[in-house]
C-alpha cells in the first residue's frame, strides 16, 4: 500500500485547519492529566503477579471475593483471620457513619451465606450485614429487605448493613432491594455504603480497612501469611476499583464526544489514522534513513542499511522497527558475528536513549538489535540520534 493512498484515504484529517486540531487536544488535556494520574494512583500499568488471579479466572466475581473477606473478618480463619480484624473494620464503618457508634462483642462469628446474607458477623446478639457488590451485579428484588428481616427474626439486632463495591458511582437502588416501605425506612439509617477505593482512602474498603490490617500485622514467622495474603488481595482490589474508575471515566469522555456532531467527526477522523499509524510511520522512519544516506539492503528491500565498514553497517528493518547492526552486503566473512563480534556490537547499546521495547539487544548471526517501541518516541529525530551514538560507541572500540 503506497503513502500516496494513505493521504487521500486520510483527506479528512488534511482538511480540518491546525487550529481545531490544537483546540480538540487543549480541550482533552484534562481528561488525560486526570486519566493519567488515575493510573499511576491505582498502579493500572502494573501487570505483576497476583496470587489470586493467577489461580482463578474468576477473580473478579463476587462469591470469591465473599470468601476472602470471611476469612480475613474470622477469627476462628486460621493463620489468617483475628479478632483485630473485626475492630478495625467496625472502626472503618464508625467512621464513615460515627452515628450509629456501633459496638460488638468478643465472641464473633462470620458466617457466609448464612440465611442466604452474602457475609454476616454477629456475637449472638448484634450483627452486621455485608451485601457483595464487588462484582457490579444489579440489586435482587427485596435483597437486603430479606436480609434484614430474616436476622431480626432470627433475634439479631442488626447494627448496620454494609454495602460493598468497587466504586463510589455503584449506588443502592432501595426501593428494588427493600421492597416494604415501612421495613425500608428502618433499614435507611443502618445502610453504610463503602466502596473498595475512594477519593477520600480512609474511608475505603481497601486503605481504610485491609491497608490497616496489613500494618497491624506483627513480625513473627506465622504471621508472615497472613502478610502476603492481605497484601496479594490489596493489591488486586486497588488494581479492580481502578480499573472500574477509569472505564467510567472514558465512558463519560466517549459520551461527551458523541454528543457533539464536529467533535465525533474529528474524533473518528484521529480514529482512522490512528488505525494507519503503523504504515504512516514506517514511512517517515523511511523518508529520514533516506536522507541520512541509509540505502534499501540489496537482499531484502524491508531492511536498510549505511555502511561504517566492510563488516559491519547500521541497520533498520521497517517490517518490525528493528534497529541495530547489520552485517555490510557483500562481505566475504563466512560467519561475519561470531562471540567476540556480538559482545562488541551488544557494548554499543548501553547508553542508548530509551525509546526501546527491550533492555538487551537481540544477537543473530548477520544481525545484532533492538526494536523500537513507538510509545516511547517523542521526536522521530530521536531515531537518529540513536543512530549516531550507536556507531560512535563502534568507533571508541575500534
Amino acid at each position: 500500500m503506497s503513502m500516496t493512498y494513505d493521504i487521500i484515504k486520510l483527506n479528512d484529517i488534511l482538511n480540518i485547519p491546525k487550529d481545531r486540531i490544537f483546540d480538540f487536544f487543549k480541550e482533552y488535556d484534562g481528561y488525560y492529566n486526570e486519566s493519567k494520574k488515575l493510573k499511576k494512583q491505582y498502579n493500572l500499568s502494573d501487570s505483576g503477579f497476583n496470587i489470586f488471579s493467577s489461580i482463578s479466572e474468576v477473580y473478579h466475581y463476587e462469591n470469591l471475593h465473599s470468601d476472602i473477606v470471611k476469612l480475613i473478618l474470622d477469627p476462628e480463619t486460621e493463620g489468617i483471620g483475628n479478632s483485630e480484624n473485626i475492630k478495625l473494620f467496625v472502626k472503618l464503618l464508625n467512621k464513615i457513619k460515627p452515628e450509629l457508634n456501633i459496638e460488638m462483642g468478643e465472641e464473633i462469628v462470620v458466617k457466609r451465606e448464612g440465611y442466604h446474607i452474602d457475609i454476616l458477623v454477629h456475637d449472638g446478639k448484634n450483627a452486621i450485614i455485608i451485601e457483595n457488590k464487588i462484582n457490579n451485579a444489579t440489586d435482587q428484588n427485596n435483597q437486603i429487605g430479606r436480609y434484614y428481616e430474616k436476622a431480626i427474626k432470627t433475634g439479631y439486632d442488626v447494627k448496620a448493613i454494609v454495602y460493598l463495591t468497587l466504586t463510589p458511582d455503584k449506588k443502592l437502588d432501595e426501593k428494588k432491594s427493600i421492597e416494604n416501605s415501612k421495613t425500608r425506612e428502618k433499614i435507611k439509617p443502618l445502610l453504610i455504603h463503602v466502596p473498595v477505593i475512594d477519593k477520600d482512602a480512609e474511608i475505603s474498603f481497601s486503605d481504610g480497612f485491609v491497608k490497616k490490617c496489613i500494618e497491624c500485622i506483627g513480625d513473627s514467622k506465622w504471621e508472615e501469611l497472613a502478610r502476603v495474603y492481605y497484601t496479594q488481595y490489596y493489591e488486586l482490589i486497588k488494581s479492580l476499583g481502578g480499573n472500574s474508575m477509569a472505564q467510567e471515566f472514558e465512558q463519560l469522555a466517549i459520551k461527551e464526544i458523541y454528543a457533539d456532531a464536529k467533535k465525533l467527526e474529528m474524533f473518528c477522523a484521529f480514529g482512522d489514522l490512528w488505525g494507519k499509524k503503523n504504515e504512516v510511520i514506517n514511512e517517515i522512519v523511511k523518508k529520514q534513513l533516506e536522507d541520512d544516506l541509509f540505502e534499501l539492503h540489496p537482499n531484502t528491500k524491508s531492511y536498510m542499511y549505511r555502511k561504517i565498514d566492510d563488516l559491519v553497517s547500521l541497520g533498520y528493518s521497517l517490517k518490525d522497527d528493528s534497529f541495530g547492526f547489520i552485517v555490510t552486503p557483500g562481505c566475504k566473512k563466512k560467519t561475519p558475528f561470531g562471540k567476540n563480534e556480538h559482545e562488541k556490537l551488544s557494548a554499543c547499546f548501553e547508553n542508548l536513549g530509551d525509546i526501546f521495547g527491550e533492555k538487551y539487544p537481540w544477537l543473530e548471526a548477520e544481525w545484532v538489535y533492538k526494536t523500537v517501541d513507538f510509545y516511547k518516541v517523542r521526536d522521530f529525530k530521536a531515531i537518529l540520534q540513536n543512530f549516531k551514538l550507536l556507531e560512535k560507541s563502534l568507533k571508541k572500540q575500534q
